[in-house]
């Protein structure tokens, strides 16, 4: 909503688009995992991206291979790469 406040100002919008902007920054909140003002990600959700990364990275080498990161889309969305 706040990006949609922000912009609403300085450009002509259609009434859809202003609906469509809202609804997306409700169903899908970036303010729990994006700091807006220094661009980086929030602390809590670098801490949670590792921890996914180091439940994936089974050989615990710091990188994922190839039948690792299948495993990872499996388990996640059901469906192999």
């Amino acid at each position: 909503v706040y990006y949609v406040l922000a912009d609403l100002s300085n450009t002509p919008w259609k009434v859809s688009e202003v609906f469509y902007y809202a609804q997306r920054a409700v169903l899908y909140p970036i303010d729990p995992l994006f700091d807006l003002e220094t661009q980086t990600l929030k602390p809590r959700c670098v801490m949670a991206l590792k921890h996914i990364f180091n439940i994936s990275d089974q050989d615990q080498d710091g990188s994922l291979s190839d039948a690792e990161l299948n495993d990872y889309q499996v388990k996640c969305f059901d469906a192999p790469l």
